[in-house]
């Protein structure tokens, strides 16, 4: 059980490396090819993304942040279910400004602490929703992401 534990720990922290570096390889590589990937609340109405879709999705938005970091609270695991929860909080700068969120993380395991089948992300609905809906507006008026950071230093 001390393995899968240890394991656990180590597939967790390559989740967390792979945000810190901002690199779509290192962000699924702890992912099983049957991963799934959902935002919560269920409110927010995200649909749960397989590995193909999160990549997508997730490469899209990624070129509207830089210095993203994630920082972990506190994490608890349970090597038996094969589970994890994680408190975390994470900063970035966008063509907003700074952005700031904070995550409870619940990951569940393949039998040998190895890789993700369940990545689900509980996110700060309020911030969330209200950020986002502004970011797009914000990339949408201004042509892209590169012509957005454009806006965003001129503004600034």
């Amino acid at each position: 059980m001390a393995d899968v534990l240890d394991q656990m720990k180590r597939t967790t922290k390559a989740v967390i490396d792979g945000y810190n570096n901002w690199d779509i390889e290192a962000i699924m590589a702890p992912r099983a090819s049957d991963c799934i990937s959902r935002v919560l609340p269920k409110s927010l109405g995200r649909e749960p993304r397989n590995n193909d879709v999160y990549r997508q999705y997730f490469a899209s938005i990624m070129p509207l942040f830089k210095d993203f970091t994630v920082t972990a609270d506190s994490e608890i695991f349970d090597p038996q279910c094969k589970k994890a929860a994680l408190h975390l909080n994470s900063t970035a700068a966008s063509p907003l400004g700074h952005y700031s969120n904070e995550y409870a993380l619940f990951l569940t395991f393949t039998e040998d602490g190895t890789k993700i089948t369940e990545f689900d992300e509980m996110v700060d609905s309020a911030v969330s929703g209200k950020f986002f809906l502004e970011l797009s507006t914000f990339v949408k008026e201004h042509g892209g992401a590169e012509s957005a950071w454009a806006n965003a230093k001129e503004k600034g």
